[in-house]
């Protein structure tokens, strides 16, 4: 079972930032085809990907839920989190060996 770090818990490790930095290897938004219509701008940023379910909390700082994203493509992420979010979670599942659960037998 992963560490779930948080607002109540403490940072999250450099050492889980530098991963997800060499996982993605730069943003993987234009990888995706995600924001195509933008050039990357920005440092890469890590960023949460799933909803935190409550305005001002932050989703669980683990693998599974981040990913790197320029600051251009990570402003079009909040603002399109609805259409962004399915394939974000897609990669980070495909990079993490998670399977789908709708392929589980």
């Amino acid at each position: 079972m992963s560490t779930v770090y948080g607002r109540t818990k403490p940072p999250p490790p450099e050492s889980l930032w530098d991963y997800i930095i060499r996982r993605d290897d730069g943003c993987v938004a234009p990888r995706l085809g995600l924001g195509v219509e933008r050039a990357c701008f920005g440092r890469v940023e890590v960023d949460h990907v799933r909803a935190s379910g409550a305005l001002g909390k932050k989703s669980p700082s683990t693998a599974d839920n981040l990913v790197s994203l320029c600051g251009q493509h990570h402003y079009l992420k909040t603002m399109n989190g609805r259409t962004w979010r399915p394939r974000l979670i897609e990669y980070i599942n495909e990079k993490e060996g998670i399977r789908d659960p709708d392929e589980r037998a």
